[in-house]
């Protein structure tokens, strides 16, 4: 009923280890102190055993360290808040379709979006135009994207039209 002679060699990575989670928890400069004791007790008793104490201490410090900030919470500054987000980006060829293609059936439902808080962004395909054309509201010199902003009462900066050549791709 001895000490087995395999577990007694693992002794001094424990006493390493409890030194090192000792400074973990504490951290700041008691961190560096007991990194330095645990190699250093490491370095007198089992030579061996060092490089698996830093994997063993850097694997905890990163788990510590996700512990404590998810435990913080994660507070946006000022400056990485983006005041141009959006609530909703939405396919509008496919709402238009939905909604018969009825473009004042549309602008209705995107502005009580917006009006329960939502900010909206558009996105069309450039096949919008035969829409456009077949209900006279292209004017000379106008291009879809300017067309789109004048019919639906938008800042281009809501709408994005794309571009002839595009295709869609087939999943």
């Amino acid at each position: 009923m001895g000490i087995d002679p395999g577990s007694a060699s693992d002794i001094p990575m424990l006493i390493a280890l409890i030194i090192l989670f000792i400074g973990l928890y504490f951290r700041g400069l008691i961190l560096w102190i007991s990194l330095a004791l645990a190699l250093l007790y490491l370095y007198i008793f089992d030579r061996e055993s060092i490089v698996t104490l830093v994997i063993y201490g850097f694997t905890a410090s990163l788990l510590i360290a996700g512990y404590l900030r998810i435990k913080k919470g994660l507070k946006l500054t000022e400056s990485r808040v983006n005041k141009d987000e959006f609530d909703l980006v939405l396919d509008a060829n496919n709402l238009i379709g939905t909604a018969n293609w009825d473009l004042d059936i549309f602008v209705n439902f995107i502005n009580e979006l917006e009006q329960d808080g939502f900010k909206t962004h558009l996105f069309f395909d450039h096949s919008i135009i035969r829409l456009l054309r077949e209900q006279n509201l292209i004017l000379d010199g106008e291009t879809v994207p300017m067309t789109i902003c004048r019919v639906l009462n938008r800042s281009r900066h809501n709408v994005t039209v794309s571009k002839k050549a595009t295709r869609r791709m087939g999943y």
